[in-house]
């Protein structure tokens, strides 16, 4: 046989391989994360930790967080961060805000940091969460932390059908007055790659506006000082849509703290966007640098 056919033989094996494997990668996530969430009775949230379960190589507590059992009534200062798993210290071995806790104590200051932070919310899951359960904490400083994803939806399929994504997608119009699918676009669609093509249309823009100021508007309201925490993703291509978050949370008159320029280094990040423990400890001392309370 032609070496060339038997080099294109090769070649399309090797690719095909490679698809097998990355087909086998997505179910085992798939399955791995369907063991610790589970569905929600809140229909924007969609879905939530399991509680009193180990996630990764982690412990999920018994309110469904990575995160000590909290009270309600507080005895101090208390800072409340809301994230996705870059928040949850996903395949970290330490979290920011446990750190930060610390690094306050030995500061001879008495302030609680908690986490409420769940892997794969977005926006709008984490002002609903913080609407829902956050203010019940009475916090004097809440954290929003917005990665360059968080104008997308993800885990839904695994937990929604697509008639209760669309009826999610009501849910979310009823509240805010739009809606950024399109009705041709099918739910299982919708929640593939987001890059670059969400910051591209008017209306994911839109959206973060609209989250952003009602974040305001919660801090206002509830006498906390809101900020805004950008976290980056180990790819300089994606960075520069962190001015989209800047000028936003700018607008709104948020607070901001950019993590952009402090987190630019390969040796800081487990994967694209996920900080490694040497990352968490940088997250930390930032905040503890920039927060006033």
């Amino acid at each position: 046989m032609n070496k060339k056919y038997l080099l294109l033989i090769e070649v399309i094996i090797i690719l095909f391989l490679i698809v097998l494997l990355i087909v086998k990668l997505n179910i085992f996530y798939q399955a791995d994360s369907e063991l610790f969430i589970t569905k929600s009775d809140n229909i924007i949230l969609a879905y939530e930790y399991k509680t009193d379960i180990r996630v990764h190589h982690y412990n999920i507590n018994a309110d469904g967080f990575r995160d000590s059992v909290r009270n309600f009534e507080k005895t101090s200062k208390r800072i409340l961060i809301i994230g996705d798993s870059i928040t949850g210290g996903y395949g970290s071995d330490i979290v920011f805000n446990k750190i930060l806790e610390e690094l306050y104590l030995n500061n001879s200051q008495n302030i609680e940091v908690m986490s409420l932070a769940v892997e794969g919310y977005n926006a709008v899951q984490e002002i609903e969460l913080l609407e829902l359960l956050g203010l019940k904490y009475s916090p004097d400083i809440v954290i929003l932390q917005s990665a360059l994803n968080d104008l997308e939806d993800h885990n839904l399929e695994m937990v929604l059908s697509d008639s209760q994504i669309l009826k999610r997608d009501k849910s979310l119009e009823e509240k805010y007055g739009f809606n950024c699918r399109s009705e041709k676009e099918s739910a299982s669609n919708y929640v593939e790659d987001f890059y670059i093509s969400k910051f591209s249309d008017d209306c994911h823009p839109k959206l973060l506006s609209t989250l952003y100021s009602r974040f305001k508007y919660l801090a206002e309201e509830n006498n906390f000082k809101p900020y805004i925490l950008i976290t980056p993703y180990d790819d300089p291509r994606f960075n520069i849509y962190a001015d989209l978050f800047i000028e936003t949370a700018l607008t709104n008159d948020i607070y901001l703290i950019n993590l952009v320029p402090d987190l630019n280094d390969h040796s800081l990040f487990l994967d694209v966007m996920h900080p490694n423990n040497d990352g968490h400890k940088i997250i930390a001392k930032k905040l503890f640098e920039e927060i006033i309370i």
